[in-house]
């Protein structure tokens, strides 16, 4: 009776792991889409409000994509790493050796993915001023929030945020 109960829940935790490893990470998404850290087009937009230089667009842009092209080899290596973990856990009595070894596997073309995308960014920023990188943040939280510069809230965090972590006078 124990063995059969062992052995349901093993099918079970399999069942859930093969599902699992098979759904793309919330932090593969990034902005943009799946593994694209900018888009050229919302770049440019905000250059302008920014003060960057069309030189300086031009590089970025060409950073971007060049960046692309990396991240849709490492995730067609992610879905690849995913599809043999799967493989293996599908299995009726997977090799703890080789599931923990793919996990890895994994594991490090995940790593690679964000190593990628923050070289990127790295690059990106080497290109912009103290200034202009200030104007980014900004201009990031601005949008992210829905708000705009015109923002009526006068208390300089936008619609929303009122009485929230970045306003811990507790604004109802």
């Amino acid at each position: 009776m124990m063995v059969k109960q062992t052995l349901g829940v093993m099918i079970v935790v399999s069942g859930f792991a093969s599902a699992a490893v098979a759904q793309p990470l919330p932090e593969e998404a990034g902005m943009g889409g799946p593994g694209r850290a900018f888009r050229p087009e919302m770049i440019e937009s905000m250059a302008t409000e920014l003060g960057v230089a069309e030189g300086v667009v031009v590089q970025i842009r060409e950073r971007a994509y060049k960046a692309d092209q990396e991240a849709i080899k490492l995730r067609a290596e992610l879905d690849t790493a995913r599809l043999a973990l799967r493989r293996l856990m599908d299995e009726d009595n997977p090799d703890v050796a080789k599931v923990m070894k793919q996990v890895e596997a994994l594991g490090a073309v995940q790593t690679e993915l964000k190593k990628s995308r923050i070289r990127l960014l790295l690059s990106v920023r080497e290109l912009l001023t103290a200034d202009q990188r200030k104007k980014l943040r900004r201009l990031a939280i601005e949008r992210m929030r829905g708000a705009g510069p015109d923002d009526d809230d006068d208390d300089g965090f936008g619609k929303g945020l009122g009485g929230g972590r970045h306003n811990r006078g507790g604004r109802n």
